[in-house]
C-alpha cells in the first residue's frame, strides 16, 4: 500500500490504526509506504503501535515526514 505524498493527518491516520490494528490477524500487507506524508511525532507513534504485532509486514517506509524525533519515536514503540 503506498500512499506516499498524500497529507494524512488526525482523523486518516486514526482510521489507518484502526485498519492495521483490526487486520493485523489477517493481514496480506506486506508493505506500507507513508513517505512525505506530513506525519508528526504522534500520528507516526500511532501508526508504530498499530503495526506493532503484524508479522506479515516486511516494508515500512515513513521517511521525509515532520518527525523531527522519528529515531525516538521508533525506540519507544520497538520497546
Amino acid at each position: 500500500l503506498n500512499i506516499s505524498q498524500n497529507n494524512i493527518s488526525g482523523n486518516a491516520v486514526l482510521q489507518l490504526c484502526e485498519y492495521l490494528e483490526k487486520e493485523k490477524k489477517n493481514s496480506k500487507l506486506h508493505t506500507l509506504i507513508l513517505s512525505d506524508c506530513s506525519l508528526n511525532v504522534l500520528e507516526a507513534s500511532n501508526i508504530f503501535a498499530s503495526l506493532a504485532k503484524n508479522k506479515h509486514l516486511k516494508y515500512f517506509d515513513i521517511s521525509d515526514n515532520n518527525c523531527l524525533q522519528l529515531s525516538t519515536v521508533i525506540a519507544q514503540c520497538l520497546q
